[in-house]
């Protein structure tokens, strides 16, 4: 089993941060699949031009499902001895390869909120920055904490049966 043990409880600060995060991405989520929001309204319109844009619609899907699962690792960082209960059911090499597709989603899942941001971009810089600043300040420790609990888990010792 194997568990980060974080050498004294956690500041307000991470909790805090768990607080928004959730709040963040679970609002997000909602909306991404009302059926009259934006993201869903754009990726209709590409759809109906060309049925490739399928492919950047599932990949946002993902995306946002993976920032709601990452909940779970920010968790487990903050209450180490919750981890236990999880850790029955994700191996740490899960948590690894989990972070590894949060990354690799970055890149690849969010075509709307590039999109986006482009646009803020040519109408206002200061604009963009500060909405590239907020994305940043909210998603920031959730990967943190995500790579600290896939990665730096210290092993603990087998008992032999």
């Amino acid at each position: 089993m194997l568990i980060y043990r974080m050498q004294k409880k956690p500041s307000w600060f991470w909790t805090i941060f768990l607080l928004l995060y959730v709040f963040a991405c679970v609002s997000g989520g909602f909306y991404f699949l009302q059926p009259s929001s934006p993201p869903r309204l754009y990726y209709t319109i590409l759809i109906s031009f060309d049925s490739v844009f399928l492919v950047g619609y599932l990949l946002n899907i993902v995306a946002v499902l993976f920032d709601i699962l990452a909940i779970i690792p920010f968790y487990c960082f903050l209450k180490p001895t919750h981890a236990v209960h999880i850790e029955r059911f994700f191996s740490r090499k899960t948590w690894q390869w989990f972070f590894l597709f949060r990354i690799i989603l970055i890149f690849v899942g969010h075509n709307f909120d590039v999109k986006q941001i482009q646009a803020l971009f040519h109408t206002d810089i200061r604009i963009a920055l500060s909405v590239i600043n907020i994305i940043l300040i909210l998603h920031l420790p959730s990967y943190i904490t995500t790579f600290l609990y896939a990665f730096r888990q210290p092993t603990l010792p087998q008992t032999s049966s």
